[in-house]
């Protein structure tokens, strides 16, 4: 073999190849010997190749997990079909890995530049190292952003921030969508987000979630246009933006976003599928907004979270209304703060009185209570003093009997009974006979 130079890939070697230098002329043989035995032997080291479905699932897990654990590496396992030991070892590589290429892109942990070699036949894999060889092919893969813990961090920027989406050239179908794209499908969700809750959080968890290599683009409408549509918001619309925009599955937040999505607008953003709860959902001038994108199979259902709404945190509210302002007034909040009229404040100050004068009256009672069971009760202090005195009693008309049982003989001694007395005559009668 000739004398091959040294490949620098960041440490560590990205070919099999011979690194021997002249000084290793003599063991030259015995080195050329190992090479062709782990070549063709059956110990070769073959290397990894993922499908492009299996590529998305992974960039997908590591987008929403960028260090899982064991039980999300079994997850994954389960999802992409890759052996978890092998999961396991790209997880420990993954964080190095910027770049993914064609469907039969090898993930190595050498892959550190944006333009990579992909070997054909020659069965090497160089970065930054010398030319290819023949049967290989130079190519510029498709760039994904690396999961870098920088990205959770930072909350999702907003559209007007971003440059407008490459245009597709053609529209992806649903079926391409749920077997995994080499680029990411943009799925849009649009809401108010008012008093942003779990039940929105977990939409859009399913919405990320949708595709195995998800985009996530969340449009939320401005005060103005909820007030006109449906209401008064709680939270204003900054509030509302900044909100979702620290949601861990946003990508990106379009503001002021319309009440009615449009064929126009699904194009200025490259919008592929639009997420939502699949019960119509009316306007004034439509059953159901929605519709005509479920008629083109662009609609991606989620499912409602029950017993949590914006309402129903408002309902919560409403219901317990008195309580809420008793403790925003004792915690220094004003009545003009508050909303609250003069008479109302002096009703809610003598109720909160009343409140405390009840429950010191409660606590007092209590204690009166136990003191009397512990005087009157069975087990009290009069109860005990009569049972010490029965007792008492006992031990005193009990004494003769007690002491008669002492003495030594076999059964007590029964008390000398005296004949009935005599008058003074018959013994006078008695004594002169």
């Amino acid at each position: 073999m000739n004398q091959q130079e040294n490949v620098k890939t960041d440490g560590k070697a990205s070919c099999d190849g011979d690194k021997r230098s002249v000084g290793e002329e003599s063991a030259g043989s015995e080195r050329e010997s190992k090479v062709a035995a782990e070549q063709t032997g059956p110990s070769k080291r073959s290397r990894t190749t993922f499908t492009p479905a299996q590529q998305a699932a992974l960039e997908q897990a590591f987008l929403a997990t960028p260090y899982p654990d064991s039980s999300a590496r079994e997850q994954i396992s389960k999802v992409t079909g890759i052996a978890e030991a092998k999961v396991q070892l790209i997880t420990k590589t993954q964080g190095q890995v910027k770049v993914i290429g064609t469907p039969t892109t090898k993930f190595c942990c050498t892959m550190t530049t944006r333009k990579r070699l992909h070997h054909g036949d020659c069965g090497e894999d160089d970065t930054n190292g010398p030319s290819p060889k023949k049967g290989c092919t130079e190519s510029t893969p498709s760039t994904v952003k690396e999961p870098t813990p920088s990205t959770v961090k930072e909350p999702a920027p907003y559209s007007r921030e971003l440059p407008p989406a490459h245009p597709r050239s053609r529209a992806i179908t649903l079926e391409e969508a749920r077997h995994g794209t080499t680029e990411p499908v943009r799925v849009y969700a649009d809401g108010i987000f008012d008093l942003f809750h779990n039940g929105h959080a977990r939409q859009l968890m399913q919405a990320k979630n949708a595709f195995p290599n998800t985009y996530l683009l969340v449009g939320v409408c401005s005060d103005e246009l909820t007030r006109q549509m449906k209401g008064l918001t709680v939270n204003s619309e900054q509030e509302r933006y900044d909100a979702v925009r620290h949601c861990r599955y946003v990508d990106e937040v379009v503001e002021n976003a319309p009440w009615v999505v449009t064929p126009e607008f699904l194009e200025e953003h490259q919008i592929d599928f639009v997420a939502h709860d699949a019960l119509p959902y009316k306007s004034s001038d439509s059953e159901d907004v929605y519709g005509w994108v479920k008629q083109q199979g662009k609609f991606v259902a989620t499912e409602r979270t029950e017993g949590i709404s914006t309402s129903d945190l408002i309902a919560r509210i409403v219901r317990d209304y008195d309580v809420y302002i008793q403790r925003n007034l004792a915690r220094g909040y004003t009545a003009k703060e508050l909303n609250v009229g003069f008479m109302k404040e002096k009703e809610l100050q003598v109720r909160s009185k009343m409140h405390d004068i009840k429950e010191r009256c409660e606590e007092k009672s209590k204690d009166l209570v136990a003191g009397f069971i512990g005087l009157f009760g069975k087990e009290g202090k009069i109860s005990e003093f009569i049972q010490d005195q029965k007792e008492k009693i006992k031990r005193a008309f009990g004494s003769p009997v007690q002491d008669g049982r002492a003495s030594g003989s076999g059964s007590p001694t029964p008390p000398r009974r005296e004949s009935p007395s005599r008058s003074d005559g018959d013994r006078d009668s008695e004594e002169s006979s």
